[in-house]
């Protein structure tokens, strides 16, 4: 069935949307080194990939910045 509302149309194709930008960032960023996660279908699949990532990369260096772990 076809809609004769603009927005419509948009509300379908942006789940796909929203999947292929969380992709875009997986390979912008360098998230998965061995390109797995371009083939995942689950959006919070690859939205907990990306946060795990950035807080490893958020805590790289802390030995050296006398960052304790009672801090964190």
């Amino acid at each position: 069935m076809v809609s004769s509302e603009p927005g419509q149309h948009k509300r379908r194709a942006q789940p796909a949307s929203r999947e292929s930008r969380l992709k875009d960032i997986v390979a912008h960023y360098g998230v998965d080194a061995r390109r797995l996660a371009l083939k995942w279908e689950s959006r919070e699949r690859l939205i907990e990939l990306i946060e795990q990532v950035v807080q490893q990369r958020a805590r790289k260096g802390e030995a050296f910045r006398g960052v304790s772990d009672a801090s964190r």
